[in-house]
């Protein structure tokens, strides 16, 4: 059952979870020939990012995509090694800084480990529960 969109009163919405599985069917499919094109077939990212989607689609698929987790790996990484590098440079203060670079590191894990945890399942929730509407582009929640 599609709503009325509230902003131009018309039938023509969709619900999020299928307007993005439309959006990720209708973009084209290439042989990765290139490392970069393996690359950006894993990540997202790379020189050919341009190349894959045009503009009004990837403005699209972006606003239909699901709400994403923090990942914890890079966050990990980056934090031991900045401490690594404090480690290596000689000086009097390296093992307090050490200590100070772990905590915020720790810190910034907490802080993922909570969103993931309290704030990802409510906006996946909001996300399941919205619609768009395929005329004038308004994405609204469905609070039946």
């Amino acid at each position: 059952m599609n709503l009325p969109c509230p902003q131009c009163n018309c039938s023509e919405t969709e619900p999020m979870p299928a307007a993005f599985i439309d959006a990720l069917a209708r973009l084209p499919r290439q042989k990765a020939s290139h490392p970069f094109d393996i690359i950006h077939d894993l990540l997202g990212i790379g020189p050919e990012s341009h190349k894959r989607r045009s503009q009004p689609e990837r403005v699209f698929l972006n606003k239909v995509a699901p709400p994403q987790r923090i990942p914890y790996v890079p966050i990990m990484g980056c934090w031991y090694l900045a401490a690594l590098a404090v480690t290596l440079i000689p000086s009097n203060g390296g093992t307090l800084a050490c200590y100070v670079i772990y905590f915020m590191g720790g810190f910034n894990l907490h802080q993922a480990y909570m969103f993931n945890r309290n704030e990802w399942p409510r906006l996946f929730d909001k996300w399941e529960r919205s619609y768009i509407c395929r005329d004038c582009g308004n994405v609204f929640v469905d609070d039946v």
